[in-house]
């Protein structure tokens, strides 16, 4: 005979200790990760490529998060770049989340290009594995700087070394993987990239703490000259763009160092008079995709500079719509004034980036 009495005893602390599992389930962290650098996106780094949501197909076409092509095809890591070379080497690079580092490369030359699909790809390293089986991967890091040993155990904000530029680069900046398990993921959708998935979709849940926000395009740095300087001389250092120029300046240029151009885009770079009256303008539409572009207008003047404060305007139209718009100034003055700080820029993406705050009759045009 069925004891009901008995199965009650047995029921009934089972059932009491179901909420307490859910809640247990419920109660363990998500995996959520800082910036692992110790700078801020798109005001003074930015993201030089986003993993690709086509990595895991041969076809169909790269495309990153935000549904842009600020990617490559096959990319898997975020990689960031800086102002300019003179503050891309020696950034302090950070765990992203605490764990344990499971691997350590510090011996790799910061000067010899290495193989792209070789053993020593990702230069001085840093691998470290978190909950929920998810690995970070920091890679380019300068030879001799990385701080850190395998098996320790970190906290998200521990240093791990300085951004230099060992590994498959020639130039200085930051690689950064996320893997769930032995499959690389994209942190701005937790996304894997084992297959095609779609960008941009309601389902798309981040992995950052804090926002970084997707710009479909941006300026990195931008300046007043007395001629239109060589974009690798800015590139190297910013300042060597940025001049002081007086009343009986015969010419005045302006200049941006910017991401993002894709074909059809429109154009529109201006300079303003301190009455804001148009002293220059130039229009141009853009026949093919740059990840990086160096624009500058020159326009004479012949009678000088009137005193006061110019300013430049660069905005950039992408189908039918404005995306990005830039400006900035100089004083003309008689004597040199001290340095001032006085960019903007606004984004008006399709996605969820926010403005940002940026650096402060020829036309040229250099693709980095």
């Amino acid at each position: 005979m069925l004891n009901v009495k008995g199965m009650k005893k047995i029921i009934m602390p089972v059932l009491l200790l179901l909420p307490s599992l859910a809640a247990a389930q419920s109660a363990q962290p998500r995996f959520a990760m800082d910036w692992p650098l110790k700078c801020i996106p798109n005001v003074d780094c930015f993201i030089d490529r986003y993993p690709d949501l086509n990595a895991g197909e041969k076809e169909g076409g790269s495309v990153d998060y935000g549904c842009g092509k600020r990617t490559q095809d096959g990319q898997t890591a975020t990689e960031v770049i800086f102002t300019d070379t003179a503050h891309a080497v020696g950034q302090q690079v950070v765990a992203a989340a605490a764990g344990r580092v499971i691997l350590v490369q510090n011996k790799v030359t910061d000067t010899k290009h290495m193989h792209p699909r070789g053993k020593y790809a990702c230069g001085n390293e840093v691998r470290i594995r978190h909950i929920g089986d998810y690995e970070t991967r920091y890679c380019h890091m300068m030879q001799g700087s990385v701080s850190v040993e395998a098996g320790q155990v970190v906290e998200a904000g521990t240093p791990l070394g300085k951004t230099g530029s060992s590994g498959a680069t020639s130039v200085p900046k930051f690689a950064f993987y996320v893997y769930k398990g032995d499959q690389p993921l994209d942190p701005f959708s937790n996304q894997l990239l084992e297959s095609k998935k779609p960008c941009f979709t309601g389902r798309d849940r981040s992995l950052w703490k804090a926002s970084v926000p997707y710009l479909p395009a941006g300026v990195m740095t931008s300046g007043f000259a007395r001629a239109i300087p060589r974009p690798y001389e800015v590139e190297k250092d910013v300042t060597s763009g940025q001049e002081w120029l007086s009343p009986d300046a015969r010419q005045i240029s302006a200049w941006v160092r910017m991401y993002g151009i894709q074909s059809g885009d429109k154009e529109t770079f201006s300079i303003l008079t301190p009455k804001d009256t148009v002293f220059f303008k130039r229009d141009k539409t853009y026949g093919k995709d740059f990840p990086y572009w160096f624009t500058a207008i020159n326009a004479p003047a012949p009678k000088g500079l009137q005193e006061g404060r110019w300013q430049a305007i660069y905005t950039l139209v992408r189908d039918g719509e404005e995306v990005l718009r830039h400006s900035f100034f100089t004083s003309i003055t008689a004597e040199e004034p001290a340095h001032e700080a006085s960019a903007t820029t606004e984004v008006s993406p399709t996605t969820e980036a926010e403005p940002v705050v940026g650096h402060g009759a020829n036309t040229h045009g250099h693709k980095e």
